[in-house]
């Protein structure tokens, strides 16, 4: 009776002892929480920090909403000349898909393999139904990461010190210039053995100010103005640089 008591309770100690991680055993903080786009902007940067559990690798991403993407593909007219042919349409396209890791997700198993960006992209459509889904996909990727909107090593996490079975982490990810306003999402992913054991995740602001953000209500509230404007902008823009190549050319 007291080898079965002793069983009992050295199991349940066992079992207390050993770590249960589930969604929101992690923190995270992230400086700025609204990117502002104004005249200057040029892209910019997030820093995050957080807490996750002892012994996991990190996976940050940050995804946009997703939206309609129309393309043309382009083919040889009679084998002869490049020409735009058929029309494609592209549904369920994030706007930006930006992942930073603490080791490469080829090494993180089948966890890693689904935070990739072709794993992401199987559930997009496309029109027409016949169109070659595995090379335009492929040719999407492409695009989209040569515009920066798409990163899957975007910056190294840091492993900081464990302390109570919790250990910190941070990161400073790249956001790119050509972003659009809106709200995205930013995950804090812990990756165990293959596997996500832990996540959490805040909301990412991205938004118009200043003059970008005039001209944008002047654009969409006051169309005619809007075009006016720019005429008479463009007229003024022209003639200055027509006064400055004159004047050079009279130096010379």
């Amino acid at each position: 009776m007291k080898l079965r008591h002793l069983i009992l309770t050295t199991m349940l100690i066992a079992a207390l002892c050993v770590p249960a991680f589930a969604q929101g055993d992690m923190s995270m903080q992230v400086t700025p929480e609204t990117i502002k786009i104004d005249t200057t902007y040029n892209g910019t940067t997030v820093k995050v920090e957080g807490q996750a559990p002892e012994g996991s690798q990190i996976v940050l991403r940050i995804v946009g909403e997703a939206g309609e993407l129309h393309m043309k593909r382009k083919d040889k007219a009679l084998g002869l000349l490049w020409m735009n042919m058929d029309s494609l349409t592209f549904h369920g396209v994030p706007v930006l898909y930006i992942v930073g890791s603490s080791k490469p997700l080829d090494e993180l198993g089948a966890a890693g393999k689904e935070l990739k960006a072709e794993s992401m992209l199987n559930t997009i459509e496309i029109e027409p139904d016949t169109a070659a889904r595995p090379e335009l996909i492929d040719q999407l990727i492409k695009l989209k990461t040569k515009e920066r909107l798409y990163q899957e090593e975007a910056g190294e996490v840091a492993m900081g010190e464990v302390k109570d079975g919790m250990q910190s982490f941070m990161a400073t990810l790249p956001i790119p210039s050509r972003l659009a306003p809106g709200d995205y999402k930013l995950a804090s992913i812990a990756v165990k053995d293959g596997q996500e054991v832990a996540m959490t995740e805040k909301d990412l602001k991205v938004e118009l100010v200043s003059t970008p953000l005039f001209m944008a209500k002047l654009a969409f509230g006051h169309g005619a103005l809007y075009g006016i404007l720019a005429t008479i902008i463009a007229l003024v823009s022209g003639l200055v640089i027509g006064l400055i190549f004159q004047s050079k050319g009279e130096a010379h």
